[in-house]
């Protein structure tokens, strides 16, 4: 039985998992002490290149001594709710930052307990929020406590003015106030905020509220130490910072910055962080009252320096190294790109081996195909330290990516960078035949693939005389078509298969839910969230539809062949998307490849298929039965199987019946309009009159005595050694009647009578089509999608 549609958790545990087996997370230090420059894993000296603690005061003896005198004094933990009573070490605390910031602060436990009490109190009915689409997930797990009371959320694309500009207008007159959500510094590509153009937005619009989370900015930038967003600026009457105290402050919890005292007060009174969460405890407190100390002192400022020529330094050993620098920004996060997740792996372990720690950024901090490096820069770190890292990364990069069949101009374009190497021919042991329609393939591809489904060449020429861009003026229906026979140097045939590239929904494979809400926004644009897609296959075709020769030696790289050439035709069509489909169970040697390319896999609703259909409707059929579907049988199918007369017409040259094709179609649509599992477009009417005009094609009709119009239609193809059916129009008014099961019914006996191979009987529906005998059999594709913006604000947006 079908699994829940997948969550972006599930894929997210997906790719974690795969990193913590290839031992690049989850990981432990193994040291008596630590000196902030070193740390030891598994049983090695590594650089540690993956801190946050930028200025080093973790180690300070001021802290140091602070944490422990605050503990004798308090004792380890003050265990009361705030909301009752509180340290009275936050009241000193808490004036040594109105004196740095000249605001009214609040600590609290942590950052994120702060954005969960900040925006749900502060946030108002009559308010929306606007998120980018790379705040900190911290700042949108808040935003979703208040989607779910009902509030207006919604998203856009990164550091894009403009586009929040176009939102504030749109909204100004509906919404009372307006709150972007930003980091100060993105934590993975280490890039920042446009503070001045957000300081004239909230000048020229009254509605606009910025709501920042400075963590990554906070202590190492600024005027004694007040952060990225603040810096040397006054704070803005609608400007809310929040900051944490666990990176480059030194010492642990949060806090936020607020412009006025009434914000404070709500936040204080009914923050549910603040009342009902545990308190920031007296060890902490007293670490962070000497960090704060020697911010105000101005002491920090001359840390700040270090630490800024250490990032100098380094920024100009990755461009002297020619690196793949995804933000050359002037923070102490830097991001070096490596395109697949593999390479990742390989180039971390590589790094690991010469004694340097560094992060992995990966799904879902960064689209799957824009995998990288991640490492931090700290005042901890000699300048030999930095040197080292950036010489190994230039020496290991290429090597890596050697290892799994890339190179970096991959790597560039898959972070849309200039590439300025030196195009090489490569020799290749493949021969790829390209082929733009199907009338050009050879006899091999029906022998090798055409007959595993409705791709044969005939079934494939009613697709393209549909879909070919000359036929169709609506965008989402023109199609262009590849089809590919990969053959070794003894020209045998390895590989072969076709794609699509078409315009998708972008929740075509994603949950119901999602699409409910997809479809709100499609009744004022009816092509919103919407990308060109390179897809194996078509979304009208069904199965594995890729030939692959598992017996030879080099398989893998004919895949990976295939793969190169795939992502090539995306770049070339400006596509977001690749969907490798359809996968039947998980194949753990292919799965582990294309995962390592960057392929994510996606569970789609269960396929069915049917095992053997000449025991269709014959003992052998009931006996495969359960006890519940034989029940059903006798009660739901069984008294019905005289209502409906049947009748088939085949397809002709010579086919015209426009009544006919105008009754089909309102019956495929009134189908199509409940169908959400796999979200598409609509089949324009052409492509029925084009089926019914191709050899193989047949229409299965289903008619009540006496009347003139079928009650059901089913389109289904065959193509000499299986049926396959795909379409399916129906009039809901006789459901009833069981016009459904009886539709199933009718295909299966045609199936039977055709002595069909075993066939698919698609996706969706699947307790009628067990109850038909069918097997349900879990499906996935794998997707590599350079763009991550619509799923996301799918997932993140109100209805």
């Amino acid at each position: 039985m079908r699994q829940p549609n997948q969550s972006f958790l599930d894929l997210t545990d997906q790719v974690l998992t795969q990193a913590t087996q290839e031992g690049v997370m989850h990981l432990y230090t193994e040291d008596e002490l630590l000196n902030g420059r070193q740390i030891q894993v598994q049983g090695r000296s590594l650089i540690n290149f993956g801190s946050c603690s930028y200025l080093g005061l973790e180690l300070d003896t001021r802290l140091i001594k602070g944490c422990a005198e605050a503990a004798q004094k308090y004792g380890t933990q003050f265990s009361s709710s705030r909301a009752y009573v509180s340290s009275g070490q936050y009241l000193e605390l808490e004036s040594l930052f109105i004196a740095l910031f000249n605001a009214h602060c609040l600590v609290m436990p942590t950052t994120t307990l702060g954005h969960i009490s900040a925006l749900p109190a502060l946030v108002t009915p009559g308010d929306i929020i606007i998120l980018d689409h790379q705040v900190h997930a911290s700042v949108q797990m808040a935003s979703q406590l208040i989607k779910a009371r009902g509030d207006k959320v919604d998203m856009i694309r990164h550091n894009q003015m403009d586009e929040l500009e176009e939102r504030i207008r749109k909204y100004r007159d509906t919404h009372r106030h307006i709150w972007y959500c930003i980091d100060g510094v993105y934590s993975m590509y280490g890039d920042l905020a446009p503070m001045d153009e957000l300081y004239r937005l909230m000048d020229q619009y009254p509605q606009l509220y910025v709501y920042a989370d400075d963590a990554h900015g906070f202590s190492w930038a600024g005027k004694k130490g007040r952060g990225t967003v603040l810096g040397s600026r006054t704070q803005h009457e609608r400007l809310i910072v929040a900051v944490s105290l666990c990176k480059a402050f030194g010492a642990g919890g949060g806090l936020l910055i607020l412009p006025n005292i009434e914000m404070k007060r709500r936040i204080r009174t009914c923050g549910s962080g603040v009342v009902f969460s545990g308190p920031m405890q007296p060890p902490m407190l007293g670490a962070a009252i000497e960090a704060a100390k020697i911010h105000l002192s101005g002491e920090v400022e001359t840390l700040q320096q270090d630490l800024i020529d250490r990032i100098q330094y380094t920024r100009d050993l990755i461009q002297s190294h020619n690196l793949p620098d995804a933000a050359n920004s002037e923070s102490p996060i830097f991001y070096i790109g490596v395109g697949q997740l593999q390479v990742g792996y390989n180039l971390v372990r590589r790094l690991m081996s010469e004694g340097h720690y560094v992060n992995m950024g990966l799904f879902p901090a960064v689209p799957v195909n824009r995998t990288g490096i991640r490492f931090t820069v700290t005042v901890h770190h000699k300048k030999s330290d930095l040197k080292a890292l950036v010489e190994a990364i230039a020496y290991h990069l290429p090597l890596a990516l050697a290892d799994e069949d890339s190179n970096l101009s991959e790597v560039r374009r898959a972070f849309e960078m200039q590439d300025n190497s030196e195009k090489k021919a490569s020799q290749s042991q493949w021969t790829l035949e390209e082929y733009d329609q199907c009338r050009q393939l050879p006899d091999v591809w029906d022998e090798l693939l055409g007959l595993q489904g409705n791709y044969d060449r005939s079934a494939l020429s009613a697709l393209e005389q549909t879909f070919c861009e000359e036929n169709q003026s609506n965008h989402v229906n023109h199609w262009k078509f590849k089809y590919l026979i990969i053959r070794d140097s003894q020209n045998q045939v390895v590989l072969a298969t076709f794609a699509t590239n078409v315009c998708i929904k972008a929740d075509m494979f994603a949950s119901t839910e999602i699409s409910k809400k997809a479809e709100q926004a499609r009744k004022n644009n009816p092509y919103a969230y919407s990308y060109l897609t390179i897809m194996q296959g078509s979304w009208l075709t069904e199965g594995p539809q890729l030939y692959l020769d598992r017996t030879h030696k080099n398989w893998k790289s004919a895949v990976t062949e295939w793969l190169k050439w795939m992502v090539a035709w995306r770049e070339q069509t400006g596509s977001v998307m690749i969907a490798l489909r359809d996968h039947y169970g998980i194949d753990p040697e292919l799965d582990e490849l294309l995962q390592g390319k960057s392929f994510l896999r996606v569970q789609l609703p269960d396929s069915h298929k049917v095992d053997q259909p000449e025991l269709f409707n014959e003992a052998g059929f009931f006996e495969k039965l359960s006890h519940d579907h034989r029940r059903h049988w006798r009660k739901a199918v069984a008294p019905f199987q005289n209502t409906f007369i049947t009748r088939i017409t085949e397809a002709d040259n010579q086919w015209h019946n426009a009544d006919q094709l105008e009754h089909w179609y309102k019956l495929y649509r009134q189908v199509y309009q409940r169908a959400l599992d796999i979200n598409t477009f609509p089949l324009p009417i052409e492509y029925f009159a084009n089926l019914m005009t191709t050899p193989g094609w047949e229409a299965l009709e289903l008619y009540l005595p006496n009347e003139d119009l079928c009650a059901a239609v089913v389109f289904q193809y065959w193509n000499g050694k299986k049926l396959c059916p795909l379409v399916i129009g129906m009039d809901y008014q006789y459901l009833n009647q069981g016009v459904y099961r009886q539709a199933l019914f009718q295909v299966m006996h045609r199936a039977k009578s055709l002595n069909s191979e075993p066939f698919s009987m698609g996706f969706g529906a699947s307790l009628e089509k067990r109850r038909m005998g069918a097997r349900a059999v879990e499906t996935y594709t794998y997707m590599q999608a350079t763009d991550t913006f619509d799923l996301a604000a799918l997932d993140s947006i109100s209805d």
